[in-house]
């Protein structure tokens, strides 16, 4: 038996697996339901926790979740999975998870998170959509905001700005 929505996840899950060659981590199936699968997380043989890829046929729009992972771990995912294709997604911002109401952080501590993972990827054809919105955030005036959204694909201007508001001189 198939279920709603499963050759779509299951496709966009192959794409999602050809992006984590090279990185530490790889996926396995664990259940289909209908708009939804869930997968397990490995960096090595340790299990790191499930990544639930979920479908709205009405969009053909995919968005990720994760259950019992460590926050840190499920950025550097997401930000991976946004990189996939940033514009047709329906991607929440790591930054969302790590702030919310039961995990209050200092926004540099977050911000932080972000840029130890993603600056090994900074001259690679990456998108840094999530680190732009969490970044933009901290900033109160619309140039900044707006210049950072524009330049999510450029590391180089998004660190110009990390370092303006996390970097100590």
């Amino acid at each position: 038996m198939t279920y709603i929505g499963e050759p779509e996840i299951r496709a966009k899950a192959v794409e999602f697996e050809k992006k984590l060659i090279g990185t530490k981590y790889r996926i396995e199936e664990n259940m289909y339901r209908n708009y939804m699968a869930k997968y397990v997380v490995y960096e090595d043989q340790q299990i790191l926790g499930k990544l639930i890829i979920d479908y709205k046929s009405s969009k053909h729009t995919f968005k990720c979740r994760q259950e019992k992972m460590d926050a840190t771990v499920f950025a550097e995912l997401e930000c991976i999975w946004g990189a996939q294709s940033a514009e047709s997604e329906e991607v929440s911002t790591a930054g969302s998870v790590l702030t919310n109401k039961k995990n209050p952080q200092n926004p540099c501590e977050i911000l932080m998170v972000y840029y130890d993972i993603l600056k090994r990827y900074r001259h690679k054809n990456f998108d840094f959509q999530c680190f732009a919105e969490e970044l933009a955030a901290q900033y109160s005036d619309e140039a900044s905001k707006s210049d950072i959204r524009n330049h999510h694909a450029d590391f180089d201007v998004l660190e110009k700005y990390y370092n303006k508001i996390c970097v100590k001189s």
